[in-house]
């Protein structure tokens, strides 16, 4: 009757759709798209490479379908990816790089290695000269590194033969790389330095070698110091995979990481105070707030991207070392923890645990930042908020910890970590 007519007329109306065949390629021409959900469907055939002209692509699940074949490496490109699903299909081959650098993603459960594989070099040369196949050099200001001290503390330079020590060329790998690019120098387990590249130089004409201006921003020091060994094999991974694990100390930007219940040695840590830090202890200068004109003086503050009905609940801090502030959500609750701070004293120290209730940690790098992040799933894949995230600003020398609190805000990793990647844009 008409009257039963009105009613289901004012009742939410949901269609749930099965989708069927190949990925239309048309989806490329898309390229305002932020998020591509074509999860549990009926999809088959390959991923278009159309889908790399996404450009403001922040979300991609392809997950639970029938895809098969290769993924597209132009899926690299898509710098703005932030969630990527692929789990419960049927690729083959490789992963493509840059995409386990994306900040959530299922890669792992594909079984699919890294698309760019560790490559075997022998021992670096101590002359500087390289000519052959698996020969690599490192140099300080001073000339080649002939310490693991040097290779972790002092390296500014590093020459590659584009051939491996099997004689291969890696021609395809080295001609990809680019400034902000990393790679991982392995000996062993609990004896590696991972570099980012600052500057490409031009390749020499005369032999195939790779000259790159690079930094260090991790290594493990417990298997390895005095001089550099002349014998066995190295490895040199580009695009090397975040740390989720370790089993023995690493140093990580400003960070120190330590496995959980670890007695044996530690690196030394000189205390270096910049000047006017010695006031720093004695609580003057402090000055709690709740008057947002005042705390947006204060030169560290940045305004986070929270729902805007969030309220600034509390401020503290020190004239410009640190600030600290909590927001509480729609409810009132605390939702959040956000705390800015320029380090004074030394490099910051972590400890690495996993915490009874079965919290996860990782290590990556992010814009050629060190990141450390807290999932509450002891498994780095299972992005379960909140969560929280610590990103160590190399440029400015600034650090940015956001920790999500409230239950009312479930927000994925990839969200938290942009509140910090924010507020360090905020600062020159």
């Amino acid at each position: 009757n008409a009257r039963t007519r009105q009613w289901e007329a004012s009742q939410p109306f949901t269609r749930e759709w099965t989708l069927r065949g190949v990925i239309p390629t048309q989806l490329g021409n898309l390229t305002a798209l932020e998020t591509l959900d074509l999860g549990g469907s009926e999809l088959t055939g390959v991923v278009p490479t159309h889908l790399g002209k996404l450009e403001r692509l922040r979300t991609l699940d392809l997950s639970n379908n029938k895809l098969t074949g290769e993924l597209p490496t132009v899926l690299d490109d898509l710098e703005s990816l932030g969630r990527v699903r692929l789990a419960g299909n049927a690729f083959t081959g490789c992963a493509p790089a840059e995409l386990w650098r994306v900040t959530s993603h299922d890669l792992v459960t594909l079984g699919l290695p890294n698309c760019k594989p560790p490559l075997t070099y022998g021992a670096p040369s101590w002359t500087g000269i390289v000519d052959a196949p698996g020969e690599h050099a490192f140099f300080t200001n001073s000339g080649p590194a002939l310490t693991y001290e040097g290779l972790r503390n002092d390296v500014v330079q590093v020459v590659i033969h584009k051939q491996d020590a099997g004689g291969v060329s890696r021609d395809a790998i080295y001609d990809d790389v680019e400034v902000g690019d990393d790679f991982e120098w392995r000996e062993a387990s609990d004896c590696w330095v991972r570099y980012l590249v600052e500057r490409v130089m031009p390749d020499p004409t005369d032999m195939p070698l790779k000259v790159l201006a690079v930094k260090r921003y991790g290594y493990a020091y417990t298997g390895c110091s005095g001089q550099v060994s002349l014998t066995g094999s190295r490895t040199l991974t580009w695009i090397p995979p975040n740390i989720q694990n370790i089993s023995a100390p690493i140093r990580y930007g400003p960070y120190q990481l330590y496995p959980h219940g670890w007695e044996g040695s530690r690196e030394e840590i000189a205390v270096v105070e910049t000047s006017g830090s010695t006031a720093t202890s004695s609580g003057e200068n402090q000055w709690p707030s709740q008057d947002l004109s005042e705390v947006q003086k204060h030169p560290l503050w940045g305004e986070p991207q929270l729902p805007n009905d969030w309220d600034l609940a509390s401020v503290s801090g020190k004239e410009e070392w640190w600030v600290e502030s909590w927001y509480s959500d729609e409810k009132g609750y605390l939702g959040a923890f956000i705390m800015i701070t320029k380090p004074w004293w030394r490099p910051l120290e972590q400890n690495f645990v996993r915490t009874s209730n079965g919290r996860g940690h990782e290590a990556r790098i992010i814009g050629g930042n060190p990141v450390i992040l807290w999932y509450n799933s002891s498994r780095a894949s299972e992005d379960i908020g909140p969560t929280s995230a610590s990103l160590f600003d190399e440029t400015s020398g600034i650090q940015y910890f956001v920790n999500i609190i409230g239950k009312s805000l479930r927000r994925n990793l990839e969200e938290v970590l942009e509140i910090a990647r924010e507020l360090a844009s905020d600062k020159p």
